[in-house]
């Protein structure tokens, strides 16, 4: 059974020279910590946080990284406008499992979109720090069921 655990990064400032280098704010540090610390207390075993290049996205992943004890692997296929269907198909390639996929609105929402209902014409609203269950028998379009949700 393949599990992996999607999350928006946490609230981000507006600061900064560009979208890439925008960091997350106290509050958004503080609210990734309390969803990655409920995952945790739920007893799921995260085997590895895959996040996208983009600064806040990184510090998220690196919060969940400190509290899980887990290695954080960067993918340039997670930034906003990324393909979903080309991270699904990395991801199969991998044998990507027990993972925790740290990225952003459209694409969080667009992944899980493509996962389980097998299109992009509902993308799935996710709020900052949100973090949503989803698992599979195998990697694919449509292939997935999603299996909890965690709110900030």
């Amino acid at each position: 059974m393949i599990k992996v655990w999607l999350m928006r990064h946490g609230e981000a400032s507006f600061g900064g020279k560009d979208d890439f280098s925008r960091e997350l704010t106290q509050r958004g540090s503080f609210q990734s910590a309390q969803v990655i610390n409920r995952l945790k207390a739920g007893g799921d075993h995260v085997d590895c946080v895959v996040a996208s290049p983009l600064v806040r996205a990184q510090q998220t992943a690196r919060i969940a990284s400190d509290l899980l004890g887990v290695a954080v692997i960067t993918f340039d296929g997670l930034k906003p406008e990324s393909d979903p269907a080309d991270f699904i198909d990395w991801a199969e390639k991998q044998h990507l499992n027990n993972c925790l996929i740290v990225t952003h609105m459209p694409f969080v929402g667009d992944l899980y979109s493509l996962a389980v209902r097998g299109n992009y014409l509902d993308s799935e609203p996710f709020g900052t720090s949100q973090l949503v269950g989803i698992s599979a028998d195998l990697w694919g379009a449509g292939c997935f069921s999603a299996s909890g949700i965690i709110l900030a």
